[in-house]
């Protein structure tokens, strides 16, 4: 039984220890996803999505406009009956018409009118259209901000990771003199080397150590700035690289700028059909009942129903000349949208290009570097024990420690290059 709980307290322990130490470490994508949350844009797409919906609400041309109405008013004077003659059958003498109730000049009316628009010129479908693009294009200026905060959160996220692996580099360099700083004392207490030469070691550390120190404010400012962008807390994060897999080298682009053109001329269609729907002719239809007095018998003096149906037809002349000129002016926004499409697929294109050489230069840079540090590797190794035997000077073995540790930041800096054209090209297809 104490074996078995013993057992569990283990598992336990690498339990927490795990996530204690496992959750420690940051990706790219990571930080590109935490920024995205952080910011406005879910928030901003979720808005105009609501306006989207209220929009389409609004829009309801072909719903049947119903309204209610009532009067009370009193006119004077009212129609006057009393001197109307009317002729007798065969010609016979005229005879004058006694209305016992004149009409009155108090008059009431309630009634419910109603108008159904049967035809508009295809104006309602075209305007219903416009505002769906609309909301589109309002919709994809936030993806292209989003586009443009991953791209910018990437480049943060490799300056840190390559400072990160400077301080490490540093941090090694400095352990390593440190341990042939305690050779050097023991030589020199033994009277094999002079005394300048652990001096000259001594201020090569310090010297490091100030490097060291200057990379980590870097670091740390950056680290601040992408803990402000992300939510999160990332001053003691561990940033480490999933590597990016080598691309597909097409030059076609899936950026969300095409589809920003694409929707803007889609715009200027619907305002072109909008216009054409102005000058086209429309038909209503409307009916009308109400309760009142006098009603539409103006011979009656009583309280009665009434109703009114009919049709209408409108057809505008003098819009035509303006309907032309605005088509002339939204043909000519489309030919700029045009030629402004064009220009940025021709940059695009040049800059993917660009992409494709830097990404080709330094693979072979990296391979270079391998064999770059291996010989300085070798020439370190034997400076170290020439430097012990009292062959060569301190200076002399700092110099080639030097030359192994720019090597060495050469390959990193190549690899992070490597990654963020890889990333750049990704983002250039439309693929980040």
């Amino acid at each position: 039984m104490q074996l078995r709980k013993i057992f569990i307290l283990f598992i336990l322990i690498i339990c927490l220890s795990s996530q204690l130490f496992g959750q420690n470490t940051v990706t790219w994508q990571e930080c590109q996803q935490w920024a995205f949350e952080q910011s406005n844009a879910s928030i901003e797409l979720n808005d105009l999505e609501k306006l989207r919906k209220i929009k389409n609400q609004i829009i309801k041309s072909y719903i049947p406009e119903i309204s209610i109405q009532a009067s009370v008013n009193y006119q004077h004077p009212t129609l006057d009956f009393s001197n109307i003659q009317i002729m007798g059958a065969n010609g016979t003498s005229p005879s004058y018409l006694a209305f016992e109730n004149p009409i009155h000049k108090d008059q009431y009316l309630v009634g419910l009118d109603l108008t159904q628009k049967v035809w508009d010129g295809g104006m309602a479908k075209s305007q219903q259209k416009f505002e769906d693009i609309s909301s589109d294009i309002a919709v994809q200026n936030v993806h292209i901000e989003t586009y443009r905060l991953k791209e910018e959160i990437g480049k943060m996220f490799l300056t840190v990771l390559y400072l990160q692996e400077n301080d490490k580099v540093f941090a090694s360099s400095i352990h390593t003199l440190r341990q042939d700083l305690q050779k050097l004392k023991a030589l020199y207490a033994n009277g094999i080397i002079l005394e300048s030469n652990v001096y000259i070691l001594e201020a090569e550390i310090m010297r490091i150590e100030q490097e060291q120190k200057k990379v980590l404010m870097q670091q740390q400012s950056l680290r601040k700035a992408l803990s402000e962008f992300t939510g999160k807390d990332l001053t003691t994060a561990e940033f480490v690289l999933s590597d990016i897999a080598w691309p597909d080298t097409s030059l076609q682009s899936n950026r969300p700028e095409y589809t920003l053109f694409n929707l803007q001329a889609s715009a200027l269609e619907c305002q072109k059909k909008i216009l054409i729907g102005q000058s086209m002719p429309k038909i209503n239809v409307y009916a009308s009942a109400a309760y009142g007095r006098p009603t539409y018998n103006i011979f009656s003096n009583e309280f009665g129903f009434m109703y009114l149906v009919g049709a209408k037809l409108h057809v505008p002349i003098t819009a035509w000349g303006a309907t032309k000129s605005g088509k002339d002016f939204l043909e000519i926004q489309k030919s700029l949208i045009n030629s402004q499409k064009q220009t940025y697929d021709q940059s695009l294109r040049i800059k993917m290009m660009e992409k494709l050489n830097e990404m080709e230069s330094l693979r072979s840079l990296l391979v270079s570097d391998e064999q770059i540090i291996d010989k300085r590797t070798f020439i370190v190794n034997i400076c170290k024990k020439q430097l012990e035997e009292g062959v060569i000077t301190a200076n002399d073995y700092i110099k080639e420690v030097n030359a192994l540790n720019e090597v060495i930041l050469n390959k990193q800096l190549h690899n992070i290059q490597l990654e963020q054209a890889k990333m750049n090209f990704n983002s250039l297809k439309g693929k980040l």
